[in-house]
């Protein structure tokens, strides 16, 4: 005779998320894409929006503070080639902006 008996537990990735970010474990910009269970682990896998606050301007090797101005064409970039910033750049990109004043009033 089986010593344990299976039962199922379902939950709902979204309820899971709800969770998760209660506890502080995820970011309001992710969010859980998949679950898998390996030996002694549940494994989630999480999506991160990518910000699209701030970019790089390859073309003129600089950073460009997006989110002031209505569109790409605003900022003078418009045709260049450009990227979204990595998280490590974004780090560096907001601890700028707070030293210049960039948030205030």
């Amino acid at each position: 005779m089986a010593r344990y008996k299976a039962k199922e537990v379902r939950l709902d990735l979204t309820r899971l998320e709800e969770l998760l970010k209660q506890a502080q474990l995820l970011e309001a910009h992710e969010f859980l894409n998949d679950a898998h269970i390996e030996p002694n682990e549940l494994v989630l896998r999480v999506l991160r929006e990518r910000n699209k606050d701030y970019i790089y301007c390859q073309d003129c090797q600089m950073f460009v503070d997006l989110w002031k101005y209505q569109s790409l064409a605003d900022t003078g970039h418009e045709g260049h080639n450009w990227r979204y910033v990595t998280d490590e750049e974004l780090a560096e990109c907001i601890k700028d902006c707070q030293e210049a004043g960039c948030f205030e009033g």
